[in-house]
């Protein structure tokens, strides 16, 4: 008994997806960065960052946590960091009464560096590690 020539095609196609996911799978986890970049075209550089400081994603973004809830991002951009309009929002599994603030000034929690944006996050008065994301059209 044959099969009919759609169920033939179906199946082939499966096949092909299956052999092609184990195929990249493989090719991803043997070559992979442990930071991917982020998919932004639009973006001068942005990251997500978890509340350890460890960098999920990045686009132009170096990070390095000098304390509970401070994070220095260290942006490869063209244009003067004190020039950028910056974003940061903190990811959906933080409190309801949680905050996250972006200073673009050099700051001496970031070693003044200028190239460096210092993002705090916090619950109330105090400073509270946070996963977020970052970005700089």
């Amino acid at each position: 008994m044959s099969m009919p020539s759609f169920a033939k095609r179906v199946s082939a196609a499966v096949a092909t997806a299956v052999i092609g996911s184990i195929a990249v799978a493989g090719t991803a986890t043997a070559d992979a960065d442990p930071v991917l970049e982020i998919y932004a075209p639009y973006a001068q550089a942005a990251a997500e960052v978890a509340a350890d400081g460890t960098v999920r994603n990045a686009k132009n973004v170096t990070v390095t946590k000098p304390g509970t809830g401070k994070y220095c991002l260290k942006l490869d951009v063209v244009k003067p960091v004190t020039e950028l309009v910056p974003t940061a929002v903190l990811r959906n599994n933080a409190p309801w009464d949680s905050e996250i603030y972006v200073d673009t000034h050099p700051t001496s929690t970031c070693g003044n560096d200028a190239e460096t944006v210092l993002v705090t996050t916090g619950t109330g008065s105090a400073y509270k590690d946070r996963d977020f994301y970052f970005s700089v059209a």
